[in-house]
C-alpha cells in the first residue's frame, strides 16, 4: 500500500476496482467505472459488503457501515473511503 500521505482518490478507486474483480474476475474491468454502483455491476449483497470490507483493509481503515447506503455509485464509495483514509 502506498504511504498514507500520498494516497490519492484514485489509487482508492484502483484498490476498489480490484476488489470488485477478486470477487467478480470474469467481469470485463472496463465495466468498473465510478458511475456505476456495485448492483449495476451483478453484485448481491454479501458481494457488495465482501467489497467494502476487503477496501478497507487494504487501505487499513475502518468506516462505520452506516456510511454506505445502499445503491450508492462507485465513486461515493471511493469518496467515503478516501476521507477515512488515514484517521
Amino acid at each position: 500500500m502506498q504511504n498514507e500521505q500520498t494516497i490519492s482518490e484514485n489509487y482508492v478507486f484502483e484498490v476498489v476496482k480490484q476488489k470488485i474483480l477478486e470477487i467478480i474476475p470474469d467481469l470485463n474491468e472496463d465495466l468498473v467505472v465510478p458511475q456505476k454502483s456495485l448492483v449495476d455491476l451483478g453484485l448481491n449483497s454479501i458481494d457488495r459488503a465482501d467489497v467494502i470490507t476487503m477496501s478497507m483493509e487494504a487501505l487499513n481503515t475502518t468506516i462505520p457501515v452506516y456510511e454506505f447506503q445502499q445503491g450508492i455509485d462507485i465513486q461515493t464509495i471511493v469518496s467515503i473511503l478516501y476521507k477515512y483514509v488515514g484517521k
